[in-house]
This record gives C-alpha cells, sequence and structure tokens, in this order.
C-alpha cells in the first residue's frame, strides 16, 4: 500500500524559493512531532529504489523494490537486511535471484506467507514477459515465480487470507494500450478473474484499506467516483468524489477521510468527509498529492509537506526539495499547528502504518514514528 508520492516526483512546484528568508528550518530530524519520537535506521545504500513496504506484526517487515530487491525488518525497522536482490554496486549481478523485475508491490498476511508484484522482466528490445508474482511460505527466505498472462504490470496487492486477494493490475487491451483492472483469486494468486466494476475507468493505482472497506478513485460518465467495496472486492458501489481531477484520498477509518484534487501543478484543494465519501466539505487541511500523512485517532495527525525549488542548472531544470513543512492536528483538522524542518530529514518515499500508533517511511533511510 504505496504512496505514490515516492513514484511521481515530478514538479508540483510552490515557488519556494519566496519563503527562504523565514526558513528557519529544525535540523533535529527525531523530534519536531509533539508526543512522537522517531527512530532513524540506515540500510545498505547500494540496495534499489524501494516501491512498497508491509509489516503483517509489529515487528516483521518487508519492502520491494526495483531489480527484484526485498529487504525485511525483525526488530521493527531497527535494522534492514537485504533478503532478495537481482543486482547489488558490491557484489554484481545475482543469477540466482528470483526475479529482476521491478517489484512494486507487497502483501503479507502472517510473519511468513507473502506475496510481491511488479512489472515483467526486461530482457531487451522487444523481449518483456508479461507480471512477475511471487509468493513465499518461509519469511521471504525463498519465493516461488510465475508470470500473468496479459498483465503488464501488478501495482498493488491486498489479500485477506492464504488463499484469498485482490490485484490492481495493469492489463494489455493491445500491443500499445493498456488499462487497470481489479481481479480476484480464489487459490493464492495461481489463477485470476476479473471484477466486474460499475464504472467506466480505475484512475487509483494501488488500494486504499480501512477497517472494513476497500476503496479505489475511479471514474463514471466523464465523472469522478469514490468506488467502495464492503465484501473484499465482490461487489463494489460508487459515490461522486468533490470535484473533477481528485488525485489522493486517506481514511482515518471507514468514515473518516479526505481527498485531495485539483491540477497537480496549482494549489490543490482539500476536502473532509464523515459519512464514507457520501458528503464532503472543504477543509482547510494541507493534505496534496506529495504528503506524508497520519492520523493516531479522529483528533490527532500530522501531515509531512516537501516544499520543491527549480533550479536551473545547464540544460535541464530539476526539482530540489529545499525544506519540509510540518503540520499537527489535536482537533481533527480543523486547525495545525506549523514548523519547518530541513531537507535533510528524509521523509520522502513509501510509507506503510500497520497501527495508529507507529507508522514507518522508507526512503534513503528508514523512518519508524511511535506514540511516545
Amino acid at each position: 500500500m504505496q504512496n505514490p508520492y515516492s513514484l511521481i516526483l515530478v514538479a508540483v512546484i510552490f515557488i519556494s524559493s519566496c519563503h527562504k528568508e523565514n526558513l528557519q528550518s529544525n535540523t533535529n530530524c527525531t523530534d519536531f512531532l509533539e508526543n512522537w519520537d522517531i527512530q532513524i535506521s540506515e540500510y545498505n545504500p547500494g540496495i534499489q529504489k524501494q516501491n512498497d513496504i508491509f509489516f503483517p506484526s509489529d515487528q516483521i517487515g518487508y519492502s520491494v523494490g526495483n531489480a527484484g530487491s526485498i529487504m525485511r525488518t525483525i526488530n521493527g525497522g531497527t535494522s534492514w537486511e537485504v533478503i532478495q536482490h537481482y543486482y547489488l554496486p558490491e557484489e554484481g549481478i545475482n543469477k540466482l535471484a528470483p526475479t529482476k523485475a521491478i517489484l512494486e508491490s507487497v502483501y503479507f498476511i502472517n510473519d511468513s506467507i507473502g506475496f510481491a508484484g511488479g512489472q515483467g522482466e526486461d530482457y531487451g528490445i522487444k523481449s518483456i514477459t508479461d507480471a512477475v508474482l511471487l509468493s513465499t511460505t518461509n519469511k521471504g527466505i525463498s519465493w516461488t515465480k510465475q508470470y500473468l498472462a496479459g498483465i503488464r504490470e501488478i501495482n498493488d496487492l491486498y489479500f485477506t487470507d492464504s488463499k484469498n486477494g485482490l490485484g490492481l493490475f495493469t492489463v494489455n487491451t493491445s500491443q500499445t494500450t493498456s488499462q487497470l483492472q481489479v481481479q480476484m483469486t480464489s487459490n493464492a494468486g495461481h489463477t485470476w478473474q476479473k471484477v466486474n466494476l460499475p464504472i467506466t475507468k480505475i484512475k487509483s493505482r494501488y488500494f486504499t484499506i480501512t477497517d472494513t472497506k476497500v476503496i479505489l478513485i475511479g471514474e463514471e460518465a466523464g465523472q469522478p467516483v469514490l468506488l467502495t467495496s464492503h465484501d473484499y472486492g465482490i461487489s463494489w458501489d460508487y459515490m461522486p468524489l468533490p470535484e473533477e481531477n481528485c488525485n489522493q484520498i486517506y481514511f482515518i477509518n471507514d468514515e473518516y477521510g479526505f481527498a485531495t484534487c485539483g491540477l497537480l501543478f496549482y494549489p490543490e484543494r482539500t476536502y473532509k468527509t464523515s459519512d464514507g465519501g457520501t458528503s464532503w466539505h472543504l477543509t482547510n487541511t494541507p493534505y496534496n498529492s506529495y504528503s506524508t500523512i497520519h492520523f493516531s485517532s479522529l483528533l490527532q495527525g500530522f501531515i509531512i509537506n516537501p516544499k520543491f525549488e527549480l533550479i536551473q542548472n545547464g540544460i535541464e531544470p530539476f526539482e530540489e526539495i529545499q525544506y519540509f513543512d510540518v503540520y499537527q492536528t489535536s482537533d481533527g483538522g480543523e486547525n495545525w499547528r506549523t514548523s519547518k524542518i530541513s531537507s535533510n530529514c528524509n521523509f520522502t518515499g513509501i510509507n506503510f502504518a500497520p497501527s495508529n500508533n507507529t507508522f514507518y517511511t522508507l526512503g534513503y533511510t528508514a523512518n519508524k514514528f511511535f506514540i511516545k
């Protein structure tokens, strides 16, 4: 269950240079949130970019990334070990790796049994396999690989037990076109069947999972909709979203959530729902498509937003994070305390919350947030 900010660090450019005169960032990256401690850990610097993270229990967690890379922690994120890889700079190519594919999703139903999936394996021009699905029953020590026919990419996975699960797949519709589909398995991923949805188009690249719902952003008759299932993907309903171009959603529980809407190159507007998406109202919550967001309760939450500046250097300009804006609320987002932290605090990347009181981000460092 990935945050796509890690996948699309393109420029929503809030002209941060205008704020330079006020930039007095906190360089301490572990104590800037009230009532939270943050533990920062290094991991193998040669590992390829990680694209998803999942914790089946308090102590055991897994991440997957490029070049068939898989990492694991057995101590709640204090340290991470590389358990599978196709390539590491210090070792070169590992021909015994289960895959060389870019892995984009990981899901474990317990500490031992899990699944990972991603793109096809690239063997040169016009020689890319179907999407790779891996499964393990021994904590990732060994993996079984299969190729999903007609599937270009496994964007996300969600399993309710060792047999039954959902996949959000990019499916080939012709040699040059594709579409997103939800598919279902009842035999641990050996076969998959398309789920018929009451909408024409899926826009989400990952599932949003709450206590009893699976949620996606979609489109029906040209209008944006919130697509929800209460029975693990068997049946689906939809309701309108507050405006066109809603980009991301975040739900605290089944009923309370946020949607950020608007064009990515302009300031986005944030809406809040307290009835599961039936109705929405504008809010001053500073949530956007690049936010790291977590609520430990309906009242207590924080948001960390990177602030970019366009750097003119050579032929092509590039975006560089100048600092992070930090927002914290104790009244459900009606009011926010604000601060800044240094760009050296590496809170970009993927994230996952195994519980209300614990939250992880994984970028250039592995970061564990936990209630004091």
